[in-house]
């Protein structure tokens, strides 16, 4: 019989893994990656995420914290808070635990960034998830280095400022093709109206070239103008992430649902997949993983809940290995880096 419970223990701990290495590859001190992480680091997608998905790793935790509060200042407030508002990234309560952790333990540090969370007063308290672990501030996290490929983002952002202009040319630049505002908008995490100002302020430059569609302007620079920007040696990937985090914890709800149910027929088991698996479906199109679980949408009964077990194995596999993670990418944007696309 199939063990959903191992299923969403497996699929925690992959994810727990994949927020380490980024959180190390982005500056936080005293600890080793388990392997590369080969796109650039989105950080407010990276703190929404470890809320959900770091709950069971006290350390990671601490070290999340401390690098926010030796860094914080490189983050977009107004990012965070409208990717936490759009979605369902980023749990609440935690969110609010952590900014009054922030404001009591490193009052020098932005206080405001995880305001927007804080409703209830008094705001939670961190031992609520974690007992009465303690989280001292080591001070240990060091800034990000410009010279990662990981990094890429923040090397925008110290020169554009931290703002929507880094992420939009980062994009850009990186995607290598033109692009609408409101696709531009979907890749980025800011809203659309933000980056539609934003790309024709830049097109008055003449660095950024427009495209007139029947229905749409399309943007773009000349990528080779710009290439002395990238890191020496290395080659920075754009990889959408809130999509990606979105479709894993609608993942990892069905699951919980799968888990809460052990002596439920397939029958009814498949009932519920069918309720809940196009919304992970689409997030995983939008996070360019369109072959991921589409091919269950044909199944029923106890061929479809085998297909969610092997489907989501297959995804633990791609997280652990996260190359495989950006294969449906790699290929296709080499090959786009053209003028007129």
């Amino acid at each position: 019989m199939i063990s959903f419970h191992e299923l969403k223990r497996s699929l925690s701990d992959a994810l727990t893994q994949f927020l380490w290495d980024q959180w190390v590859s982005i500056g936080v001190g005293g600890s080793t990656r388990s392997r590369p992480v080969p796109f650039v680091v989105d950080p407010e997608a990276l703190v929404l995420a470890t809320s959900r998905f770091g709950k069971g790793d006290a350390r990671l935790f601490g070290e999340a914290l401390d690098w926010l509060a030796v860094n914080g200042r490189l983050m977009g407030a107004q990012k965070l808070k409208s990717m936490h508002l759009r979605s369902d990234l980023g749990e609440s309560r935690l969110l609010q635990a952590m900014d009054r952790y922030l404001v009591e333990r490193a009052p020098g540090s932005p206080v405001k960034l995880l305001s927007f969370a804080s409703r209830e007063s008094p705001s939670p308290h961190l031992s609520e998830w974690f007992g009465e672990s303690s989280f001292e501030l080591r001070a240990l996290s060091h800034r990000p280095d410009p010279k990662e490929a990981q990094a890429f983002l923040f090397k925008m952002r110290s020169f554009f400022g931290i703002n929507a202009r880094a992420e939009i040319f980062t994009w850009l630049l990186l995607e290598g093709r033109s692009g609408h505002p409101a696709w531009i908008a979907r890749e980025t995490g800011w809203g659309p109206k933000t980056v539609q100002v934003v790309l024709n302020e830049m097109a008055e430059s003449g660095l950024v070239f427009v495209t007139e569609g029947e229905r749409e302007r399309r943007f773009r620079i000349n990528h080779d103008d710009w290439t002395f920007l990238l890191p020496k040696g290395k080659s920075p990937v754009w990889w959408s992430q809130a999509p990606f985090y979105e479709a894993c914890f609608g993942l990892m709800q069905l699951l919980e649902e799968l888990e809460a149910a052990p002596d439920a027929s397939d029958a009814a088991r498949s009932v519920k997949i069918r309720g809940l698996i196009p919304r992970v479906t689409k997030n995983f199109v939008l996070a360019k993983q369109p072959e991921r679980f589409d091919a269950l949408v044909q199944l029923r009964g106890t061929e479809l809940v085998e297909a969610v077990a092997s489907e989501t194995g297959r995804l633990i596999t791609g997280i652990e290995d996260r190359h495989a993670l950006l294969t449906a990418v790699s290929i296709r944007e080499k090959e786009v880096r053209k003028p007129g696309k």
